[in-house]
């Protein structure tokens, strides 16, 4: 990833590094410029930004997030979509929320660019919350670094799931 001052001249397609207020109109952290934008900036005085852009090979946050997430999602858990380079896992049903903690580690150990965060192992919950997250930290990520992250479990066995609580009829003899 390139990152650093931007010329107005340049700043088509480039990824907005911080955001601006300019009059009425913001323009988000992560907004793709246009060239629309880049006349509003230029007629409010701006000549040049900090922006990112992406190199040979780099992966966009969001695309990276989503493909880690898909990795990790294993049973009762939905998967919302990618944004601002997080992605979010919630529970289905109410549960034990369970992972294997080594490969948790395991991932997050193979770059800092990418980090999955998650309720504690045999964590009681409900349907409909959020156990777990994927965030990319910079805007782009190598594709090498997805690769390790996606080929971290050879097993093909997803790192979180949710064991539901199920309903159980006792007696006492």
């Amino acid at each position: 990833m390139i990152f650093g001052p931007c010329s107005l001249d340049d700043a088509e397609g480039a990824v907005l590094a911080h955001r601006l207020n300019i009059g009425q109109a913001t323009l988000k952290k992560g907004h793709v410029l246009s060239l629309s934008d880049i006349s509003l900036l230029r007629s409010c005085g701006y000549s040049s930004l900090i922006v990112a852009r992406p190199e040979a090979g780099d992966v966009d946050e969001n695309k990276a997030a989503f493909a880690v997430a898909k990795v990790v999602q294993g049973a009762e858990l939905d998967l919302r979509q990618p944004f601002t380079g997080r992605c979010n896992l919630y529970a289905k049903a109410a549960g034990l929320f369970i992972y294997d903690n080594n490969q948790l580690d395991s991932l997050n150990l193979i770059n800092e660019s990418v980090t999955l965060a998650a309720l504690p192992n045999f964590a009681p919950v409900s349907s409909g919350q959020l156990v777990a997250t994927i965030k990319i930290i910079p805007f782009f990520v190598p594709q090498h670094v997805l690769d390790s992250c996606l080929e971290i479990n050879p097993t093909n066995t997803p790192l979180f799931h949710v064991a539901p609580f199920k309903k159980k009829t006792v007696a006492l003899i």
